[in-house]
């Protein structure tokens, strides 16, 4: 299979990493500054899937100790998490 070539900044790239390697992604804040957690949050309202075959199931978090909850909360089911705290 031929490999697909793209162009794209750094917070897309690194979007596209994390999404591939992830089942869960908490987005805190709700109003990123960077693009990188909407990019996640647009792919995985369309469906796309990551290299584990199963779309990445967001969740948007509005309160410090909910984000402090979440990934350890799924992590201990066996899902690969990753939290994207924009800077």
């Amino acid at each position: 299979m031929a490999r697909k070539m793209k162009t794209m900044d750094g917070n897309n790239a690194a979007a596209h990493v994390s999404y591939a390697f992830t089942e869960v992604a908490g987005i805190y804040p709700i109003t990123p500054s960077s693009p990188m957690a909407d990019y996640v949050d647009q792919w995985s309202a369309a469906g796309l899937k990551n290299i584990f075959g199963t779309t990445v199931k967001v969740s948007e978090m509005q309160s410090d100790p909910r984000k402090i909850k979440t990934l350890p909360d799924k992590q201990s089911v066996g899902k690969r998490g990753i939290l994207l705290i924009p800077i």
